[in-house]
Protein backbone atom coordinates (compact mmCIF):
# COMPACT_ATOMS: atom_id res chain seq x y z
CA UNK A 1 0.00 0.00 0.00
CA UNK A 2 1.63 3.23 -0.86
CA UNK A 3 1.88 6.03 1.50
CA UNK A 4 -0.07 9.47 1.28
CA UNK A 5 1.58 12.39 -0.70
CA UNK A 6 3.39 14.53 1.48
CA UNK A 7 3.03 17.94 1.97
CA UNK A 8 6.36 19.83 1.72
CA UNK A 9 5.09 22.97 2.49
CA UNK A 10 5.67 24.82 5.58
CA UNK A 11 2.69 24.29 7.95
CA UNK A 12 1.98 28.04 9.25
CA UNK A 13 -0.02 28.01 12.41
CA UNK A 14 -2.12 31.36 13.92
CA UNK A 15 0.77 31.33 16.92
CA UNK A 16 1.38 35.18 17.09
CA UNK A 17 5.02 36.33 16.95
CA UNK A 18 6.40 38.63 19.78
CA UNK A 19 6.12 41.64 17.17
CA UNK A 20 2.36 40.81 16.40
CA UNK A 21 1.72 40.54 20.49
CA UNK A 22 3.62 43.97 21.09
CA UNK A 23 1.83 45.69 17.78
CA UNK A 24 -2.27 44.73 19.49
CA UNK A 25 -0.31 46.04 22.71
CA UNK A 26 0.02 48.82 21.04
CA UNK A 27 -3.88 49.23 19.14
CA UNK A 28 -5.55 48.54 22.70
CA UNK A 29 -4.04 51.67 24.70
CA UNK A 30 -5.39 54.57 24.85
CA UNK A 31 -4.84 57.66 22.69
CA UNK A 32 -3.88 59.72 26.37
CA UNK A 33 -1.51 56.52 27.43
CA UNK A 34 0.60 56.85 24.12
CA UNK A 35 1.04 60.49 24.53
CA UNK A 36 1.81 60.54 28.32
CA UNK A 37 3.96 57.61 27.51
CA UNK A 38 6.15 59.64 24.21
CA UNK A 39 5.73 62.71 26.83
CA UNK A 40 7.52 60.81 29.47
CA UNK A 41 10.03 59.04 27.01
CA UNK A 42 11.33 62.52 25.90
CA UNK A 43 11.45 64.32 29.38
CA UNK A 44 13.19 61.03 31.02
CA UNK A 45 16.17 61.33 28.08
CA UNK A 46 16.41 64.76 28.02
CA UNK A 47 17.07 64.49 31.90
CA UNK A 48 19.45 61.86 31.06
CA UNK A 49 21.74 63.67 28.32
CA UNK A 50 22.06 66.61 30.60
CA UNK A 51 22.23 65.20 34.33
CA UNK A 52 24.02 61.88 33.09
CA UNK A 53 25.43 62.17 29.96
CA UNK A 54 28.32 59.34 30.40
CA UNK A 55 25.32 57.22 31.08
CA UNK A 56 23.36 57.90 27.45
CA UNK A 57 22.71 54.25 27.50
CA UNK A 58 19.98 54.16 29.40
CA UNK A 59 18.11 56.26 27.15
CA UNK A 60 17.90 53.45 24.66
CA UNK A 61 14.63 51.76 26.52
CA UNK A 62 13.36 55.22 26.86
CA UNK A 63 13.43 56.32 22.61
CA UNK A 64 11.96 52.58 22.46
CA UNK A 65 9.27 53.68 24.62
CA UNK A 66 8.57 57.06 22.34
CA UNK A 67 8.87 55.25 19.35
CA UNK A 68 6.60 52.44 20.33
CA UNK A 69 4.32 55.53 20.92
CA UNK A 70 4.46 57.38 17.90
CA UNK A 71 4.25 54.28 15.70
CA UNK A 72 0.68 53.64 17.90
CA UNK A 73 -0.21 57.31 17.19
CA UNK A 74 0.28 56.88 13.95
CA UNK A 75 -1.33 53.89 13.39
CA UNK A 76 -4.54 55.05 15.02
CA UNK A 77 -4.49 57.93 12.60
CA UNK A 78 -4.49 55.53 9.28
CA UNK A 79 -6.53 53.15 10.43
CA UNK A 80 -9.19 56.17 11.42
CA UNK A 81 -9.33 57.88 8.38
CA UNK A 82 -9.18 54.64 6.68
CA UNK A 83 -12.59 54.45 8.23
CA UNK A 84 -13.69 58.28 7.29
CA UNK A 85 -15.70 58.10 3.48
CA UNK A 86 -14.17 61.84 3.38
CA UNK A 87 -11.57 61.67 1.47
CA UNK A 88 -10.90 65.63 2.06
CA UNK A 89 -10.47 65.23 5.90
CA UNK A 90 -7.08 62.16 5.08
CA UNK A 91 -4.16 62.39 7.06
CA UNK A 92 -0.91 63.08 5.16
CA UNK A 93 0.81 60.56 2.66
CA UNK A 94 3.66 60.85 5.04
CA UNK A 95 2.21 59.11 7.88
CA UNK A 96 2.42 55.81 6.72
CA UNK A 97 6.18 56.82 6.08
CA UNK A 98 6.36 58.13 9.83
CA UNK A 99 4.52 55.04 10.99
CA UNK A 100 7.00 52.86 9.48
CA UNK A 101 9.89 54.46 10.88
CA UNK A 102 8.91 55.16 14.35
CA UNK A 103 7.98 51.00 13.84
CA UNK A 104 11.75 50.18 12.93
CA UNK A 105 12.93 52.19 15.28
CA UNK A 106 11.03 51.07 18.29
CA UNK A 107 12.12 47.52 16.93
CA UNK A 108 15.69 48.49 17.05
CA UNK A 109 15.72 49.99 20.05
CA UNK A 110 14.41 47.39 21.49
CA UNK A 111 16.82 44.66 19.95
CA UNK A 112 19.67 47.11 20.93
CA UNK A 113 18.72 47.31 24.33
CA UNK A 114 18.54 43.81 24.65
CA UNK A 115 21.82 43.39 23.21
CA UNK A 116 23.19 45.68 25.90
CA UNK A 117 22.16 44.28 28.92
CA UNK A 118 22.84 41.03 27.65
CA UNK A 119 26.25 42.08 27.26
CA UNK A 120 26.28 44.34 30.36
CA UNK A 121 27.18 47.35 28.05
CA UNK A 122 24.45 49.77 29.84
CA UNK A 123 25.82 48.66 33.35
CA UNK A 124 29.92 49.05 33.08
CA UNK A 125 30.37 51.57 30.15
CA UNK A 126 31.27 55.50 29.79
CA UNK A 127 33.48 57.36 32.97
CA UNK A 128 30.48 59.07 34.39
CA UNK A 129 29.78 60.99 37.21
CA UNK A 130 29.10 58.57 39.60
Amino acid sequence: MPLPPVDHRLKTDDSPVILDAIAQFGRRLPDGVLVFAAAIGVCATTAIFILWPARWQFTLPLLTIVCFAIWGVTDRAIADSARRADAARSPSHLLPLLRFVAGAAAASGMVATIIALLTGTIITTGSGWF
